[in-house]
């Protein structure tokens, strides 16, 4: 993976996480699955997975190497991982409406299969159980 890649799935990785569609532990999975697939990381990647919050992975990031994520989202593929989210039962409807509508999250998820397979390909590890048979 190149660095540019690498810093592009971080970003799609941390984009997923302030949504709501993962949690901490899965974001630090993620990072363990890298480390087990790739031999040229950055060094600072191997630090990562010591961070007890989120906050504190964010703080190492910065404090690294300045990183500076590669958001490749528009807002309506932010919205269809709120829709993950909400499907995966990590937010209540309350909690979403605060974001945006249900409604909405769940349509920008239709409208944006790109997203949901981008999802899945980036964690594999993850469960979808409202698409298994």
């Amino acid at each position: 993976m190149t660095e540019e890649n690498l810093y592009k799935e971080l970003g799609f990785v941390t984009n997923c996480h302030m949504s709501g569609a993962i949690s901490f532990n899965e974001l630090i999975e993620w990072i363990f699955l890298q480390i087990k697939r790739e031999d040229n990381l950055p060094t600072f990647i191997y630090s990562l997975p010591d961070a007890k919050d989120f906050s504190e992975l964010r703080h190492i990031m910065g404090r690294t190497i300045k990183l500076k994520l590669i958001n490749s989202l528009t807002k309506l593929e932010e919205e269809a991982l709120l829709g993950i989210a909400f499907k995966r039962r990590l937010y209540t409807i309350q909690e979403l409406n605060q974001l945006c509508t249900k409604k909405t999250a769940l349509k920008n998820l239709e409208k944006n299969p790109n997203v949901l397979t981008r999802f899945r390909e980036t964690f594999p590890f993850i469960k979808l159980e409202w698409l298994e048979p």
